[in-house]
């Protein structure tokens, strides 16, 4: 198997000629061939943590958001 190096620009950019569907099979199969490993809900927790205080929100955004990540299912 070939691999191709695309910086973070090249691949928002290729991705973004894919419908959410055909990006959501793409992680999908990443996962399954154990490419991509989802971040936890404890990671998510701390990146919204991190992103409330940096943007002064307030803490109902930060629960608001650690609801929505646990309704969210998993491949």
């Amino acid at each position: 198997m070939n691999t191709l190096e695309l910086t973070e620009k090249q691949a928002f950019k290729a991705l973004s000629h894919f419908s959410i569907s055909k990006i959501q099979s793409l992680i999908h199969d990443l996962i399954k061939a154990k490419l991509y490993h989802p971040p936890t809900v404890d990671e998510l927790y701390k990146e919204c943590s991190s992103v409330v205080k940096k943007h002064k929100l307030s803490l109902s955004v930060l629960e608001e958001a650690k609801q929505w990540v646990r309704s969210q299912k998993s491949f």
